[in-house]
């Protein structure tokens, strides 16, 4: 037993000290050695990737001038392929990014395979981020503001002069860069196996806890878009045209998405306009669970040289017309469940104010586009957003009356979407942006007593606008409004309700002549088989209380309603203002509806029981009942007003023109404005004193300009305006009159 103890592997503490002191040493060495080696443990386990991370800090910083950079922790691993870091900032004049802890996964052991389809979306993934606390904020645009300064003769305050050096060798590299970009095509495009796109076809990145930030303590309010994970996908594809190299794709997928207006934290100004509702940090301007983004853009190619078969004018097949298309560049949106979209005048306050902040305008005549030159990169012509609606959503509408919150709600159902088209070229007429969308089974209530507002099935709108070169030239809106089976509720009291509406969404502030820009809004709405219904109670007084309501309705009920009017707003300051409303309507019929204790229900369903219309000779009869049949054989949409419900038609017209030709007396705020009060030449002299450059301009502005020297701002001093009707009937129509229907007429209040 004695040799087997002996023979153990561990020695004891006398063999230890014995081997020791054979070797000339001692146990204090070995604690030495011991206590070094834990403490460089200690050192590479905590802090040499802390102390790795400040040397690449002040590396970086000596080589790169134009921002801060820095790492707090950087470690690798070279057996997993793993770089991982810690607190990374990069902070600019313009913009910041901030990271919590990430890591970089590249997966080295993956067989490579230089015949693999480049634009294979299934290839191995072998590049992997991972993001955790991401953070992208956008405070400043300096360049843009430092060529305002340079633009408008003024000092450089913000950004300092550059050196005639630096200047001449950021020159020498734009031309070097604009020598070599097709260099550059033409060798991608050769060997496409030598692309870093065949070694990292697909790239996943990982972001937990992200935001995105725009503004300063400038701004009133600054928008954040918030999110809880993002998993995104980077990987390419075939272009949309030969004539391209590639299209850039980007797939991803958000979670608990939110759009929002927070306070901006330290903001120096006054804050008087609140918002009209908070939700947790703020506005909530739009919300949902999940959202996917799949963003696009095409690889610009060249444009190619022409040759002699298009000299010839011989004619492509329809599939290479189809091949030269311009190049793509879009982001598609799809919102889930959960989907909430919250607007209104204070929202759009807030967005004016940041797009002015970080789109200045310069008020130049904007320079056409030149078109590409073969050999050189095509040209993207627009960018398209398009965001669409796979589940209910609901959109508010919100806006404030004496400091009390009015809305809109309005339930939208899946299918529901919107597209935005902004070129990104300019042509001699300048640009138009285009907004066409479509809402599914709409459900619009009011925050007043009485709620119902409208039901449709479908609401379609298309707005395009027109921007010319020069920036205070006549711009021109059109709004075309589709609504396809419709129920309108109306009341006297919305109008109060909408005009609260526009007097909170229109600016209050005084005119400007110097940021006065002439336009005007044609509208067209139109309505297919729709039904507008009307209260008629006595003394016009509503029953809101339950869902049995005592309430007399008048219904106008028809196929088509087509509704045209203008909205001029070309000239500064006028003195009236003078709007035209077209409205026609085909197969159009009157119905009225009594409730259960109207004591003429009973005694009209009597009468309509037995009346009977006027007699006719028999070939007008025969020829009446074709066109019954041939009325009768189609039949009409009804929603409410139905005979089955109760309505009792009243009248039947083929076609019908209703004309409002309605001038008023604008009243502007009243406020002792110096510039208002001055007299038109030398309001032409302060404008030409600072636009002396574009004096062409602003004579043509001043002559078209209507104001007088001195502003009625008392109503009582103004005139009486002046409101023109006009009714057109088509002479067949039928009209039946029974007591009710002229004392609901008698009540109606529009």
């Amino acid at each position: 037993m004695e040799q087997r103890k002996n023979d153990s592997f561990v020695p004891s503490i006398t063999q230890l000290e014995h081997f020791l002191t054979e070797h000339d040493s001692n146990v204090v060495w070995l604690l030495v050695a011991t206590i070094l080696s834990c403490g460089w443990i200690i050192y590479l386990t905590y802090y040499n990737s802390r102390n790795v991370g400040l040397i690449l800090t002040l590396v970086l910083n000596r080589l790169y001038k134009h921002g801060y950079i820095h790492i707090g922790s950087f470690s690798f691993s070279v057996l997993s392929g793993k770089v991982m870091v810690r607190e990374i900032y990069y902070i600019t004049e313009d913009m910041s990014i901030r990271i919590q802890d990430g890591f970089i996964i590249f997966r080295w052991w993956k067989m490579y395979n230089p015949k693999q389809k480049q634009h294979d979306p299934k290839a191995e993934t072998r590049l992997y981020i991972m993001v955790n606390d991401f953070e992208f904020h956008v405070y400043n645009r300096s360049a843009l503001y430092g060529q305002l300064q340079e633009l408008f003769g003024l000092d450089p305050t913000i950004i300092p002069a550059r050196k005639e050096d630096e200047k001449a060798q950021e020159n020498g590299r734009h031309t070097r860069h604009s020598n070599l970009e097709s260099v550059k095509v033409k060798t991608e495009s050769q060997d496409p196996s030598s692309s870093w796109r065949s070694l990292i076809p697909v790239i996943k990145v990982n972001v937990s806890t992200g935001r995105l930030a725009f503004g300063n303590h400038y701004q009133p309010q600054t928008l954040c878009i918030n999110f809880d994970d993002a998993f995104l996908t980077y990987t390419t594809k075939p272009p949309s045209s030969h004539l391209d190299q590639f299209m850039h794709i980007l797939k991803g997928k958000l979670e608990n998405v939110r759009v929002m207006l927070v306070p901006s934290p330290r903001y120096v100004g006054l804050q008087t306009d609140e918002p009209p509702r908070l939700m947790g940090e703020g506005f909530v301007v739009m919300q949902s669970n999940d959202v996917d983004i799949y963003y696009y853009m095409d690889e610009p190619g060249l444009v190619p040289e022409e040759t002699e078969e298009n000299n010839d004018g011989e004619t492509s097949d329809e599939d290479s017309k189809l091949q030269d298309l311009p190049p793509c560049w879009g982001l598609d949106i799809v919102c889930g469940k959960g989907t909430d979209f919250n607007y209104g005048p204070w929202a759009d306050r807030q967005r004016d104010c940041l797009w002015k902040f970080f789109f200045p305008p310069d008020y130049q005549v904007m320079k056409v586009s030149e078109i590409a030159q073969p050999g050189k990169p095509r040209q993207i012509l627009a960018f398209e957003l398009r965001m669409n609606i796979i589940a209910d959503a609901t959109i508010d509408l919100l806006f404030t009356k004496n400091r009390e919150t009015n809305a809109v709600h309005v339930n939208v159902g899946a299918g529901s979407y919107l597209e935005i088209n902004i070129p990104v070229t300019i042509s001699e007429n300048g640009y138009s942006p285009a907004i066409k969308g479509q809402l599914l089974h709409v459900d619009a209530t009011s925050s007043m007593q009485y709620r119902t507002l409208l039901e449709a099935e479908m609401l379609a709108f298309h707005i395009n606008a027109n921007y010319p070169r020069i920036w205070n030239m006549p711009q021109t809106w059109q709004c075309e409004v589709e609504v396809y089976k419709a129920t309108y509720h109306f009341i006297f009291a919305q109008k109060n309700f909408f005009a609260d509406l526009v007097q909170d969404w229109s600016s209050d502030s005084a005119p400007d002549i110097f940021s006065f820009v002439p336009y005007i809004w044609n509208f067209k709405v139109m309505f297919h088989q729709f039904e507008m219904i009307w209260a008629a109670n006595q003394h016009n007084w509503i029953d809101c209380s339950t869902k049995q309501q005592e309430n007399v309705y008048l219904a106008a009920c028809g196929e088509t309603l087509n509704i045209i009017f203008s909205l001029p707003f070309t000239d500064f300051v006028p003195t009236t203002c003078n709007t035209r409303f077209s409205l026609r309507g085909e197969d159009v019929d009157l119905h009225l509806f009594l409730p259960d204790c109207h004591p003429s229900k009973y005694s009209l369903f009597m009468l309509v029981k037995d009346c009977h219309p006027n007699k006719i000779s028999p070939e007008s009869c025969i020829s009446a009942e074709c066109q019954s049949g041939q009325k009768t054989g189609k039949p009409r949409w009804r929603n409410i007003t139905q005979e089955e419900a109760g309505w009792v038609e009243c009248w039947t017209v083929p076609s019908v023109t209703f004309t409002i030709d309605y001038t008023w007396h604008p009243i502007y705020p009243q406020k002792a404005d110096e510039q208002l009060k001055q007299s038109l030449s030398e309001m032409e002299e302060t404008m030409l004193s600072v636009l002396r450059p574009s004096q062409k301009t602003a004579d043509r502005i001043i002559s078209s300009h209507t104001a007088s020297a001195r502003l009625p701002v008392d109503p009582s001093e103004l005139p009486p305006d002046k409101l023109h009707v006009e009714l057109e009937v088509s002479p067949d129509s039928q009209i039946t009159l029974y007591g009710p229907l002229l004392n609901a007429f008698l009540f109606i209040k529009v």
